[in-house]
């Protein structure tokens, strides 16, 4: 879908028929929509597993289905933290657009106040447009990013009370399979996360 969209993209900044820019861009606003409506649904269904966060010293055991996707939980466990994580690390192998969107309106909004991610070079490599728009993204707020052989999916959230570490099998993408997730409460195993993710980002 992604290589599908880009040539739309071509087609709209390369031809000056009028008519064939109107259609395409009617196809992409459709696109758009369904997406939302696809988002919001395996939000609720995310939503119905956590309905709180776990408490200090606790880990939630998860095993999804496919219904919805490793960072569907972000939003929620935002919100659940009383509407802003002061920091956020993330460590996937690949993400897809949609996820690097939802990451910026979550930091624009102020619900996030820093973006620290690491991702794996495949990712570079296979999905250029989403990479150039995440570097951009991120360099644009300030945030740090690298690339490297990586494939653990990490996500470290904390509003200065709860520090929240989510481990996981499954990427920051669609995953239409089984995954298993763990949601962890406890300060020790947030700053040993944030310890190796930072030494790699912090390397020149």
């Amino acid at each position: 879908m992604t290589d599908d969209l880009e040539g739309f993209d071509l087609d709209i900044y390369g031809n000056a028929d009028t008519e064939t820019t109107d259609m395409v861009s009617t196809r992409i606003l459709k696109h758009q929509e369904k997406e939302k409506l696809r988002d919001a649904m395996k939000k609720e269904k995310a939503g119905d597993i956590l309905q709180e966060l776990p408490k200090p010293g606790e880990t939630l055991h998860i095993i999804s289905n496919g219904t919805f996707d490793y960072w569907t939980f972000v939003p929620i466990i935002i919100a659940l933290m009383g509407g802003r994580s002061n920091e956020g690390w993330f460590s996937t192998w690949t993400l897809n657009r949609a996820n690097c969107n939802e990451l910026f309106e979550i930091y624009d909004r102020g619900d996030l106040g820093s973006i620290n991610f690491l991702t794996g070079v495949y990712f570079k490599r296979r999905e250029t447009a989403v990479y150039a728009k995440l570097i951009t993204g991120i360099q644009e707020r300030g945030g740090r990013y690298k690339a490297l052989e990586n494939h653990s999916k990490i996500i470290l959230l904390t509003n200065g009370t709860d520090y929240i570490t989510m481990e996981g099998s499954a990427n920051f993408t669609a995953n239409p399979r089984n995954e298993q997730n763990t949601i962890t409460n406890l300060r020790s195993v947030y700053d040993f996360h944030r310890g190796w993710m930072d030494e790699i980002l912090s390397k020149k």
